[in-house]
């Protein structure tokens, strides 16, 4: 049984410390943590798994406080959704997927969090430490994880004009960052696939392009959606 794990400096909070005050401090907080926990499981090589695939996670939780178990596992909710999806598992699916949690002490003020995740196939054991965690963690070590930088979020945009009508063409920018611009301008080249049906760009014209979901942590630009008011598209032709 190999094992995979990361350290990340990632603050889980007891629920009822933010929704007795606010109750959308907990959409809020949620989607942080979501978001946050996505890009920490990134460091983390996946594996080909099936439908007989069963694993076995462990959540820690690096606090100078503890949480009893309701609260504890409550703190862990956004955490282990978001684990779940990256194993490509139900989080519910007891015939797949066993969850464990676990509290260790840390410094006063320092937060982190530990995923572990354990599965039948061979391999060699995976650790990562996130740069940061190392300030909350007190557990022994018999060799240091190795430390690294939280990535930079990539952007992608789904060009109209390079579509062919198949799989989904996705084209780098040349920006990054965990705040691009909402809105870009990306210029029609000469020569441009056609896009769904008829419709045709005309090379030279600039294409607003609006910054949307992510994608595995980066984030991904797709066409600007014109008023329904306005006449026409302007820089198309029919």
């Amino acid at each position: 049984m190999s094992l995979r794990a990361v350290t990340a400096p990632i603050h889980t909070k007891s629920e009822n410390r933010y929704r007795g005050l606010n109750p959308w401090a907990g959409v809020s907080e949620t989607k942080r943590q979501r978001a946050d926990t996505a890009l920490v499981m990134t460091q983390l090589p996946r594996r080909a798994t099936d439908a007989h695939s069963f694993f076995s996670v462990t959540l820690v939780r690096f606090s100078a406080g503890f949480l009893d178990d309701d609260n504890l596992r409550g703190a862990f909710k956004a955490v282990r959704d978001e684990v779940a999806k990256w194993l490509g598992v139900d989080d519910g699916d007891v015939d797949r997927v066993r969850w464990l949690y676990a509290q260790e002490p840390a410094r006063r003020g320092e937060f982190a969090i530990r995923v572990e995740v354990q599965d039948g196939q061979p391999g060699d054991d995976v650790e990562r430490m996130l740069r940061g965690a190392e300030r909350a963690t007190r557990l022994p070590c018999s060799k240091p994880a190795k430390q690294l930088e939280l990535p930079k979020r990539r952007c992608w945009a789904l060009l109209p004009f390079e579509q062919d009508g198949g799989e989904p063409v996705l084209t780098e920018l040349a920006i990054a960052g965990d705040d691009p611009p909402k809105v870009v301008q990306v210029r029609v080249p000469a020569k441009v696939l056609g896009g769904a049906g008829s419709i045709r760009y005309a090379p030279g014209t600039m294409l607003a392009l609006e910054r949307s979901v992510g994608r595995d942590g980066d984030w991904i630009y797709l066409e600007r959606e014109e008023p329904r008011h306005e006449q026409g598209h302007q820089g198309r032709t029919r």
